[in-house]
């Protein structure tokens, strides 16, 4: 989606003008193996929050209206790639300023920061297929195996 946001009818005025970061500690891959999908954790090396590229729409009218929004990603990065084809795209905290400011809408300046992140501003390792049931809430999710 990075490569097209700026283009795309239902996304462009949102990337234009409606841009917001979206706090994580890491997300959840899923790599394909012969005895079926592995989850993965993908997480920032230094322990820090991740902050995801993302845009926000309302919609409705009155007691209907919502807001939404949504994560751009883009291609995997060299670390991501060896799970997954697509990833979130990962802000620097150089880049808050910039992506969120509504002035900022050329593309020149936007276009930049929804490059993939560094592969080494990441780690990632396999995860415990617990994580593929929402009743399951606990820290050890996380945590490798």
């Amino acid at each position: 989606m990075a490569e097209t946001v700026d283009t795309k009818p239902t996304y462009r005025t949102a990337y234009d003008r409606r841009r917001r970061l979206v706090p994580a500690n890491g997300w959840y891959e899923w790599r394909t193996t012969p005895s079926g999908k592995r989850p993965w954790y993908f997480k920032p090396k230094q322990g820090e929050l991740l902050a995801f590229a993302g845009i926000w729409e309302r919609s409705g009218q009155g007691d209907q209206a919502f807001n939404s929004y949504s994560i751009i990603v883009t291609r995997a990065n060299e670390l991501a790639k060896q799970v997954h084809n697509r990833m979130p795209v990962v802000l620097g905290a150089d880049d808050f300023a910039v992506w969120l400011d509504p002035e900022t809408q050329q593309p020149e300046r936007l276009k930049p920061l929804v490059a993939r992140c560094p592969p080494e501003w990441l780690e990632a390792y396999p995860v415990s297929p617990r994580v593929n049931n929402p009743k399951n809430d606990e820290a050890a999710l996380v945590r490798p195996v």
